[in-house]
């Protein structure tokens, strides 16, 4: 089980893609920073990432979210807080940044 973080904006879709390719079941995805972007409901990022295996979870950083505009997240992205996300990191076994 891999915690993969995302930062970067998902206008650098080529990322995010290859992100996508690296997740595997059992795999959570965390966007945080300028990455929460692609969490926004409808967006092109979104969409992308509903259509990830059901065994990859999504999460966002809400802290991150709400600097960031708080727009809607996507039914498929689940809102974490900072505590989550110690629980995330403690979960994994290990953690790939993307950035």
């Amino acid at each position: 089980m891999t915690l993969h973080l995302f930062s970067t904006s998902p206008a650098n879709g080529a990322l995010l893609d290859e992100c996508c390719a690296a997740l595997r079941a059992g795999d959570t995805l965390l966007l945080l920073g300028e990455g929460v972007h692609a969490a926004a409901a409808g967006s092109l990022a979104a969409r992308r990432l509903e259509s990830l295996p059901a065994g990859v979870t999504v999460c966002a950083l809400d802290e991150d979210s709400a600097a960031r505009g708080g727009k809607p997240l996507s039914a498929r992205i689940a809102a974490v807080n900072y505590a989550g996300f110690v629980a995330l990191a403690c979960e994994h076994s290990r953690s790939v940044s993307w950035f």
